[in-house]
């Protein structure tokens, strides 16, 4: 093998750059064509849970409608089975949730995305908006809030570890009646049991 003439190293070694910018060029394009799938992926998760907060918003409205203005009496997923549209049980897990058991025979706590808090409240009783189901603040950066007024809320995981946590949270940047919040965190509480949380 005979050795490369110095004449020639200036040329070479461009060579050597020019591959070494297009494998990072490459490197860089291929985590940004990934990053985007995967945004598109999370965002279209992200979708399917608002799109089951919204069927919550109106089959809870219904409810209410029909029970002289009261929300569905039963604690925590047991509240969302009383409402008639939910009828799989997996309806109560959202997509992006790993920490849903794929039980769905046995409904229990555990098998459910969303926290319901607003068991033994009424929908006149409330003079400020109110949280009625938010997703277990668990394993997310975001969590959606469905509010008593119907809109949803999106709130930063700001280190939030159960539900009390979440409904504290809220409570701080919402005027309201004490006895009310009290009854919520009382309802979020259950939910955290369940969880030992």
């Amino acid at each position: 093998m005979t050795a490369v003439p110095k004449k020639h190293w200036p040329w070479i070694s461009g060579i050597i750059f020019a591959v070494c910018a297009c494998l990072f060029l490459a490197v860089v394009f291929m985590d940004e064509i990934f990053s985007v799938f995967e945004y598109d992926s999370h965002n279209a998760e992200r979708q399917d849970s608002m799109t089951n907060i919204r069927r919550f918003r109106d089959e809870i409205n219904k409810y209410i409608s029909e029970h002289d203005g009261k929300y569905p009496d039963g604690k925590g997923v047991h509240g969302l089975c009383q409402l008639d549209g939910i009828v799989r049980y997996s309806d109560l897990a959202a997509k992006d949730d790993r920490n849903v058991l794929p039980d769905y025979d046995v409904m229990r706590e555990s098998n459910t995305s969303y926290a319901y808090v607003a068991s033994g409240l009424s929908a006149d009783r409330t003079d400020a908006p109110i949280p009625i189901l938010f997703e277990k603040p668990w394993g997310r950066s975001r969590i959606l809030v469905l509010m008593s007024d119907g809109n949803m809320r999106i709130i930063d995981n700001k280190d939030l570890k159960n539900c009390r946590q979440v409904i504290r949270y809220l409570q701080a940047s919402s005027p309201g009646d004490l006895k009310v919040w009290n009854i919520l965190n009382e309802n979020a509480g259950h939910i955290d049991e369940c969880h030992d949380r």
